[in-house]
């Protein structure tokens, strides 16, 4: 069974120069295993996103994306995947393979309508030679409950495999309900950010539940936590490495939406 690429053409183009130019990057290999990477359309997040596909370390063979759920209530405290065979994008099909490694409930529909895993896919493809699994993260009722999803998690990671936590960061403006700095207040948004992306790339989960969970609009929260804690249990080294904003290039700066890659190395 395929899951379809519902958003080709609409949060990104479905084929031609215009993807090619969004999707390219210089393969040149390095040594990165994990990140967390933003999910917003191709337009905004496309450069971010390249910049983990050219740096990926050239042993891996496959990539388990761990996203949040936007359209779905989905269980808490437990990884949802799906039971897709492969994945469409306009660069060909990919091989998708179950997560059955951990505990899990299975809900195609949940995955298939998520374009918080779909917007990795055209790099999967273009890339070559990967597979790709697909992991939804609900809510969580404690700090606990990060710690045994990346406890889970851990036995299913080997030197081939490379995990993506899903996240934008701050969704800030009248349009999110979500002003505590006062209007247009882009600035603090972005500092407000970087130490979130900091102390995830530190491994300081229980500081990001404290301080972030439940106070504040970054929807991939629980996964970036779920991702920072497998790393530091891996031993690799976070860093915080670009940044933009929706409002970028002129955009609106009343209404924006933040975005922050961390990444992990050996």
């Amino acid at each position: 069974m395929e899951r379809k690429a519902r958003f080709a053409g609409l949060w990104y183009p479905a084929g031609g120069r215009e993807l090619d130019e969004i999707t390219d990057f210089d393969k040149r290999g390095g040594d990165c295993r994990m990140a967390v990477l933003p999910h917003a359309g191709l337009y905004y997040s496309g450069r971010l996103i390249s910049a983990f596909f050219s740096v990926l370390d050239s042993n891996v063979d496959h990539v388990v994306i761990i996203a949040p759920s936007h359209y779905h209530r989905i269980l808490p405290g437990v990884f949802t995947t799906a039971s897709f065979t492969s994945a469409e994008t306009p660069y060909g099909s990919v091989e998708a393979m179950r997560l059955d490694c951990v505990p899990h409930v299975v809900d195609d529909r949940a995955v298939a309508d998520e374009h918080a895993v779909e917007m990795f896919l055209p790099f999967i493809a273009r890339h070559g030679n990967l597979s790709v699994s697909f992991a939804l993260v609900g809510s969580a009722a404690s700090h606990d409950v990060i710690v045994a999803l990346a406890d889970s998690l851990a036995g299913c990671i080997d030197e081939r495999t490379a995990v993506i936590a899903s996240s934008d960061f701050t969704h800030y403006g009248r349009r999110f309900g979500y002003e505590p700095y006062g209007k247009g207040e882009l600035e603090k948004v972005v500092e407000h950010d970087a130490a979130a992306a900091n102390l995830l790339a530190s491994g300081m989960t229980e500081e990001v539940w404290n301080t972030y969970y439940g106070k504040s609009t970054i929807c991939g929260i629980i996964p970036a936590m779920t991702v920072s804690r497998l790393a530091a249990q891996k031993g690799l080294k976070g860093d915080v490495t670009l940044h933009a904003t929706s409002a970028d290039g002129g955009g609106d700066r009343s209404d924006f939406v933040s975005y922050f890659d961390v990444f992990w190395r050996k």
